[in-house]
């Protein structure tokens, strides 16, 4: 990411007279992204939160909160940290391009509608997860991948054209299908919705046909692209049966850590709760399934169901949040030979699994874990 600053220069005239100027030069900063985590140095983590995000300095061992006033679009109109302090402000046109700040070199660059904005020596582009949104033309650069549902609307429009009333979080929409056979296409979703499942039927909305376990059941995070390639069947009961069995007849951590290794029984995704692999599954296929105190009907994908399985195991046990992200993400570094953690749809299900798992553990373990746990670990459950 480059971006030109004002850096002050001073010199000498041949007088001997101390001038000062203002002179823009381009500063750049390297930003690697793992997952939700943004490493903006070689010690410096930012870390989203729901109301900003945590700046993490490792080195110095310090840790900063930055907090974001937002207005009715979801637009970052200030930052605060602990103490109240004011550090960035900034104003937009209509059409989302940002015409005051405060600072060169701001605290964040999460601005209109909370996405990030890349600037890159006058870029000046939006990225909407799915597509990159042009500040100068109001539109997205690229085609809506699901532009055959809505016929009626350009193809590269945004917010329908009206960005002071709608937004659109990933330039995406949230429909499914029915086929012939009563399973049911994914053809999209949107992230920042709610977790009903839409049916569409020659682009038009209709009524929910159940809810999803997480925002991210049917969507490749690692990809940043909805699973369009998968299906919900409502008739298949493999991934109720087999969460039933570990909520009822929930096995030990050893039995469960041997079968849960890639391509193993509890390895659901790619085993269906079998010994074996099956080849050419679709790991993101859909089924119904039932959530203990969730009374609407649930679908979400076999991918989930497995990470789901995890969470609870570790929930139950009585391990903290922060234990079993630790635990987690050491597995998945482990895997891939380098440190690594999971991506966002892993740990969305891993997440809704162990707060199963954390409710049905019982209180003598809880009033162990509170006497016995450090104050970091008891924090993370909190946090989570």
């Amino acid at each position: 990411e480059t971006r030109t600053v004002m850096t002050t220069v001073t010199s000498v005239d041949s007088l001997g007279n101390t001038i000062t100027t203002l002179k823009p030069t381009n500063k750049t900063t390297l930003r690697r992204y793992t997952g939700d985590f943004i490493n903006t140095g070689a010690q410096t983590w930012e870390v989203p939160t729901e109301d900003g995000h945590l700046s993490i300095d490792y080195r110095n061992n310090v840790m900063t909160h930055h907090y974001y006033v937002r207005d009715h679009l979801g637009s970052t109109r200030a930052v605060i940290d602990d103490a109240g302090n004011l550090l960035q402000t900034v104003n937009y046109y209509p059409s989302g391009v940002p015409f005051t700040l405060t600072d060169d070199d701001p605290v964040t660059d999460r601005l209109h509608t909370g996405k990030p904005f890349i600037d890159m020596q006058g870029l000046g582009y939006y990225d909407n997860n799915a597509r990159f949104l042009d500040i100068l033309t109001g539109s997205f650069i690229s085609v809506d991948p699901l532009a055959s549902s809505t016929p009626w609307n350009s193809c590269y429009a945004h917010c329908e054209n009206n960005p002071l009333i709608f937004t659109d979080p990933t330039g995406l929409s949230t429909f499914v299908e029915l086929n012939e056979n009563g399973t049911y296409s994914i053809i999209g979703g949107e992230l920042d919705d709610d977790l009903n499942i839409y049916l569409f039927k020659n682009g038009i909305k209709g009524e929910s046909i159940g809810k999803t376990t997480s925002i991210t059941s049917f969507y490749k995070s690692e990809d940043r692209i909805w699973a369009t390639d998968a299906t919900i069947d409502p008739s298949d009961n493999s991934g109720n049966i087999f969460l039933t069995k570990m909520f009822t007849e929930t096995p030990s951590l050893i039995e469960y850590i041997d079968k849960a290794r890639t391509g193993r029984e509890y390895d659901f995704k790619v085993t269906n709760g079998t010994p074996k692999p099956i080849k050419n599954i679709n790991i993101y296929r859909g089924m119904p399934v039932s959530i203990p105190g969730e009374n609407s009907l649930i679908y979400t994908s076999a991918r989930d169901i497995g990470n789901i399985a995890a969470g609870y195991l570790a929930g139950v046990n009585g391990f903290s949040w922060g234990e079993s992200r630790f635990a987690f993400d050491a597995y998945q570094s482990y895997t891939s030979g380098r440190i690594d953690i999971e991506g966002t749809t892993t740990r969305n299900a891993q997440s809704y699994g162990w707060d199963l798992g954390h409710q049905r553990m019982p209180f003598w373990h809880k009033t162990i874990n509170f006497l016995t746990q450090p104050l970091l670990l008891k924090l993370t459950n909190l946090l989570k």
